[in-house]
């Protein structure tokens, strides 16, 4: 079943969207180097009267087939990186803030899969998007084809006040909730020859 469009989600005035730079993406040729840019964020709005705090460190995508299939996604960090007291941008009522998040749609190939101790490739060559965000997490969606997608983005934050990890320093008015921003429709395609 094909998802509900909306343009944003609306959480006690706070507006959040899912913002994709390009929604239509050329699938690259099949070279180890060769791959198409991806860009996709999440846009805040902040229509209360209050103001708060945003940090983007945490965002990770979630993808869908148009038949609403999920498309799995692989996450893995091994390091972890902390805001510091700038990360907490400061949405003050009418103001708006995006956070992109940069990514790659390239070809795994079979020269690049790593082979267990036998020799057998452990993947398939594949046509996957990568990218990493802010936390130090590397995510990515294996198996693409040419086809039309969906994605959006989670985002929570669950303690109004928080020490900065090595400072003695609090930030408060962050903005307190979870939230999933509206599905953006974007299309992966084959080079027009």
């Amino acid at each position: 079943m094909k998802p509900v469009l909306t343009k944003v989600t609306e959480v006690e005035g706070i507006f959040f969207e899912t913002w994709i730079s390009e929604p239509v993406l050329i699938i690259p040729p099949k070279e180890v180097d060769a791959y198409t840019p991806v860009e996709w964020g999440i846009s805040v709005a902040n229509n209360s009267p209050h103001s708060y705090r945003f940090v983007f460190f945490h965002l990770v995508p979630e993808i869908i087939k148009v038949n609403g299939e999920k498309i799995k996604l692989d996450y893995g960090s091994n390091a972890t990186c902390s805001p510091y007291g700038c990360d907490f941008i400061l949405l003050k009522p009418g103001e708006r803030v995006s956070s992109v998040v940069n990514g790659k749609l390239y070809w795994l190939l079979e020269e690049q899969i790593p082979q267990d101790s036998e020799n057998r490739f452990l993947a398939q060559e594949t046509l996957r998007i990568q990218g990493r965000n802010r936390f130090g997490g590397i995510w990515s969606f294996w198996n693409l084809s040419p086809d039309t997608y969906f994605v959006r983005f989670s985002y929570e934050k669950r303690a109004a006040r928080e020490k900065l990890r090595g400072t003695n320093e609090i930030v408060e008015d962050i903005w307190v909730g979870k939230v999933l921003t509206p599905w953006a429709e974007f299309s992966l395609v084959l080079p027009s020859i």
